[in-house]
């Protein structure tokens, strides 16, 4: 059974990769939903997919790609109905 939840990311990670780092994990883990930047510096991005999927995702964003700083990731459960691919938006 698929599971949602939306992540802010929060550190060194804009312009260091880091939207095109969490594209990559979710196409390799069949996640779906969205990577975006926010105004703030964050990092908003939503994944829908099988649970195990998703864990590994977390894990993933949580340390970033070579370049970016996690200071902390806010996570909250959201519905899993709406997404249809995996896509960076602005």
């Amino acid at each position: 059974m698929p599971v949602g939840y939306r992540f802010i990311v929060k550190g060194l990670v804009q312009n260091v990769g880091f939207r095109f780092f969490v594209k990559t994990v979710a196409d390799g883990e069949c996640i779906k939903g969205f990577v975006r930047n926010i105004s703030n510096g964050s990092v908003e991005t939503v994944a829908v997919g099988e649970r195990k999927a998703v864990e590994r995702f977390e894990l993933a964003i949580k340390s970033g790609p070579i370049g970016a700083r996690v200071d902390s990731v806010e996570l909250k459960i959201i519905s899993v109905i709406g997404y249809a691919n995996f896509v960076i938006t602005e």
